[in-house]
Order: C-alpha cells, then sequence, then structure tokens
C-alpha cells in the first residue's frame, strides 16, 4: 500500500469520526432541551368545563357574567377593565374540557365557560389583550351570558390575526352548578 493511500484512509477516517461526534452533540443537546422543560408538563395545561372567578369573595350580593365560545379552537382570553381601562387577565374560554394548551403562550386558566362574579352594574371587558371592548350588565343573583365567536383568520408565528364577535343575553336568575372540571 503506499503512502498516499494511507493518508487518505486516515482521513476519511477522521471525517467520519468529526461527523459522528458532531451528531452525538446534536442528539443530546436536543435530548437535553426536552428533558430540562421543552416538553415539560407544569407547561401544557387542561381546560376545564368550568372556571368561576369570584371578583368580591367577601360580598354576598353579587352577580355573574358567563362568557362561552361558540368555535372551540383558540384560546380566548378575557379581561377585566378598571376604571382607568387597565385590564386584569380573569381567565380564558374557546376549548373544550379536556383539550390541551400551553400555558407559556397563554398564563391563565381556560375553560370552555368562564363565569365571574361582580357586583352589580355595567362592567367592562376585554376579549384577546387589545382586542373588542364590552360593556356587559350584572344584575344582583343573576347570570348574564355572553357567547363569543373567535374565528382566526391567520396564524403567524408570533402572532394571531382573528376575528371576534359577542352577544350578551338577557340575564337569567342564577342557579348553582357543579364544581369545576
Amino acid at each position: 500500500m503506499s503512502s498516499r493511500s494511507l493518508k487518505t484512509k486516515i482521513t476519511k477516517g477522521k471525517t467520519t469520526m468529526k461527523t459522528v461526534s458532531r451528531i452525538t452533540t446534536t442528539l443530546s443537546l436536543a435530548s437535553l432541551l426536552i428533558t430540562l422543560g421543552c416538553a415539560s408538563r407544569s407547561q401544557v395545561k387542561t381546560a376545564l368545563r368550568l372556571e368561576t372567578i369570584d371578583t368580591i369573595p367577601a360580598e354576598p350580593a353579587k352577580g355573574y357574567v358567563e362568557f362561552s365560545s361558540v368555535s372551540r379552537e383558540a384560546v380566548v382570553p378575557i379581561f377585566l377593565l378598571d376604571e382607568q381601562r387597565r385590564p386584569r387577565l380573569l381567565a380564558a374560554t374557546g376549548l373544550n374540557k379536556g383539550a390541551h394548551y400551553s400555558f407559556t403562550s397563554h398564563p391563565t386558566i381556560v375553560a370552555e365557560k368562564v363565569r365571574i362574579a361582580l357586583p352589580a352594574g355595567v362592567h367592562t371587558f376585554m376579549i384577546e389583550r387589545d382586542g373588542p371592548i364590552l360593556r356587559v350588565s350584572v344584575e344582583t343573583g343573576k347570570v348574564t351570558p355572553v357567547e363569543l365567536s373567535y374565528v382566526a383568520l391567520y396564524n403567524g408565528a408570533t402572532f394571531v390575526t382573528y376575528r371576534v364577535t359577542s352577544q350578551a343575553f338577557q340575564p337569567a336568575p342564577f342557579k348553582e352548578s357543579p364544581g369545576k372540571g
């Protein structure tokens, strides 16, 4: 065997070892990322059937607004606006009970129906951050249903273009329903 063919075989062997080393490193890093939380259970949550948010727990005289989504394909955040129009994220609707969602993308509780306890009067809500504003009347001892129709028009990598419409119904007597979930 000539010295030239021996050098070629050794060089080919080094290239192969470099390739194997790179593949091993890449696989190790991918495994480490998955182990450290890319697929962490704490980041994947399950939607509930009903979530009740009591904004006035010590007050016995209260009414309710109950949000639900006609379409059950996207998380729809619900914000309560204060007098200065500052939003407070309460919860979200838009998924069926048992559906999974990313808590990292949607850091709130998600349920088929979101019931919010409030004092009697007119309250202002915002659907989605910087979304449409709704003014809803609340009567003591009654629940005001609000249906949201949320249609995603385009899903980008970091944003969603959507159309949302809402319909508030007449308040009806409140009947306690079985617990969460």
